[in-house]
């Protein structure tokens, strides 16, 4: 199962697939609220 076709545009299943504690969370956050406004 990719990233891609577990993606759903502005939820958290993207976290899900990756580690912790190998991500920052809050460039994860800042992207994640970007590309909801379309960005």
């Amino acid at each position: 199962l990719s990233v891609r076709n577990c993606f759903i545009r502005g939820s958290v299943v993207r976290y899900v697939l990756l580690p912790q504690d190998g991500v920052d969370i809050d460039i994860l956050h800042d992207a994640t609220r970007r590309e909801a406004r379309g960005g």
